[in-house]
C-alpha cells in the first residue's frame, strides 16, 4: 500500500477553521452550541467552586483562597470569551454570578459557605472576604469583557493572521 505524500491542508475537501486546526484545543472545535454548553458547564464549576473555597485563609487574615477563586474565575471567562465570543462571556457571567449569589441568598447566614458575620470573625478578612468574592466574581467578568479582542486569539489564528 503507498502512502500519500500531500502537504497539511491539501486534499482535505473544505474545512472551517475551527474544524481543521487541531492545533487549537478540543473545546474550540465543537460546535456553537456545544461550545455553550461547555461555557455554561465550567460557570457552574467556577461559580460552586469559588463559593466553597474563597474562605480559606481568611481566618488567618491571608485571603489565598479568594484570590485563587477569582484567578480561576478570571480564567475561565477568558476561556469563554475565546471559545464563544461575547456570548459565551455572557453565558458565564450570569450562570457563575447566579450560582455564587444563589449560595449566599439562600443558604442560612449563619451557613459555612458565605458566611456574612459571626462574633467568631476578628480579623479584617474573616469578616469581609464574602464581599470581595461576591463582588470581585462580577468584576473581573465585567474587566473581561473591556479587554481588546485580540487578547482572546489562540496562538495558532495569531500565527495566520500575519
Amino acid at each position: 500500500m503507498q502512502e500519500s505524500k500531500q502537504k497539511p491542508g491539501q486534499g482535505q475537501g473544505h474545512r472551517t477553521q475551527r474544524e481543521g486546526d487541531d492545533r487549537l484545543p478540543w473545546s474550540y472545535r465543537l460546535s456553537a452550541s456545544k461550545r455553550l454548553l461547555v461555557c455554561l458547564l465550567s460557570a457552574v464549576l467556577v461559580g460552586a467552586i469559588g463559593t466553597a473555597a474563597h474562605r480559606m485563609g481568611a481566618a488567618l487574615n491571608i485571603p489565598y483562597g479568594m484570590v485563587l477563586s477569582l484567578v480561576l474565575v478570571g480564567l475561565s471567562a477568558w476561556s469563554a470569551r475565546a471559545r464563544s465570543g461575547f456570548g459565551g462571556l455572557l453565558l458565564h457571567f450570569v450562570v457563575s454570578c447566579a450560582v455564587a449569589w444563589g449560595f449566599a441568598l439562600i443558604v442560612k447566614p449563619q451557613s459555612a459557605l458565605v458566611a456574612t458575620g459571626s462574633p467568631a470573625f476578628t480579623t479584617y478578612f474573616s469578616t469581609e472576604v464574602w464581599k470581595y468574592w461576591l463582588f470581585g466574581i462580577i468584576a473581573a467578568q465585567v474587566l473581561i469583557a473591556f479587554l481588546p479582542s485580540r487578547a482572546f486569539l489562540p496562538a495558532s489564528r495569531e500565527q495566520a493572521s500575519s
